[in-house]
């Protein structure tokens, strides 16, 4: 039995059950048991994306409980997006952050990133311990929804 081949037939099976009334089609990648899934629908990826991403980011959370019921001894990671989305918008606040690091390079002075949800902050995070950015230092403030990134030279810290 191929749990690889199985756990990617039973998550397009529900995603189609789910997602009939919708057109396109399901692209499924596993990298180091990650497994990324993206909807290419064209027609309604509005519909599936939602609000700033509200409907995209419920749509993860329903399959990867679906998920876990159907697997429950295997710790498997899922990540869902439509017409590449999310890709997009992790992209673009990369690269807010490397222009913050240039400013706090620049001026001295902590940039301070706009409030985020903690899977986005720890992705910048993530990026800034990269070696180019040996320099830099980075802390999360705030309270709920009002997290941000604070990105400033270790230095100046």
């Amino acid at each position: 039995m191929d749990i690889k081949n199985d756990f990617e037939d039973i998550l397009r099976e529900l995603l189609m059950k789910a997602l009939k009334i919708f057109t396109g089609k399901i692209e499924i990648t596993e990298e180091n048991e990650t497994y990324h899934v993206n909807i290419i629908s064209p027609e309604d990826s509005a519909v599936l994306i939602g609000y700033h991403g509200e409907t995209l980011q419920a749509l993860q959370h329903i399959y990867k409980t679906l998920i876990f019921r159907k697997f429950p001894d295997k710790k498997i990671s899922l990540t869902l997006d439509v017409d590449n989305y999310k890709k997009a918008h992790e992209d673009s606040l990369i690269q807010l952050a490397e222009r913050k690091v240039s400013l706090a390079r620049k001026s001295g002075q902590t940039q301070i990133m706009p409030p985020m949800p903690a899977y986005m902050r720890r992705l910048i995070h993530m990026h800034l311990l990269t070696e180019q950015y040996s320099d830099i230092a980075t802390e999360s403030v705030g309270e709920g929804e009002s997290r941000q990134v604070t990105i400033k030279l270790k230095n100046a810290a």
